[in-house]
């Protein structure tokens, strides 16, 4: 699995995931098109091993790793909280347009 449009060793990305205790990370948005550009920020899609139990500083830490790893901006979403998003056409564009790039 890669990362498109950007230069990110998979290896790297196996750390990152294995240190938050992800499952499953994808990508989607402009990261996964033609008018991704320099002034794009990555939309990362991530699922979380059950037992994780982030707090708010944590996902703030992962935040800050993220946007250090992909070297931009970054816009999280983590999937349980999507699945109960009442908006279903944001949920089924997002699920339906993520490519997979992590998957433990």
């Amino acid at each position: 699995m890669t990362v498109p449009n950007l230069d990110i060793p998979h290896d790297r990305l196996a750390d990152f995931c294995r240190k938050w205790k992800i499952v499953e990370l994808s990508l989607f948005g402009s990261v996964l098109r033609e008018d991704f550009g320099p002034g794009s920020d990555v939309d990362v899609l991530v699922e979380f091993q059950t037992d994780s139990g982030w707090s708010l500083f944590d996902v703030g830490a992962l935040y800050r790793d993220l946007e250090e790893l992909f070297g931009r901006r970054i816009s999280l979403v983590e999937r349980r909280a999507l699945m109960k998003h009442h908006n279903g056409w944001l949920r089924h564009e997002i699920l339906s347009t993520a490519q997979q790039v992590y998957a433990a």
